[in-house]
């Protein structure tokens, strides 16, 4: 599995305090992220990213570009 997130060029980050936080941050702000897409959302922002996602929700969010993979 590792080496198949490799091949893709993906990586997996870590969970860390300033992704918690920043996670935290977007909750408040943003009522309809759930926790794991304030996760996401943290860490694409974080790491100045796009993020990947066919989900509606992170069209209202100014902090990062969402990419739609179906578009």
């Amino acid at each position: 599995m590792m080496e198949k997130i490799q091949s893709l060029g993906l990586r997996i980050l870590p969970l860390t305090k300033e992704v918690l936080t920043k996670s935290t941050e977007l909750l408040s702000k943003y009522s309809k992220l759930n926790i794991f897409d304030s996760i996401h959302l943290a860490h694409a922002i974080l790491e100045g990213e796009r993020i990947l996602s066919t989900d509606h929700v992170f069209d209202e969010i100014k902090e990062v570009v969402k990419v739609d993979p179906l578009d």
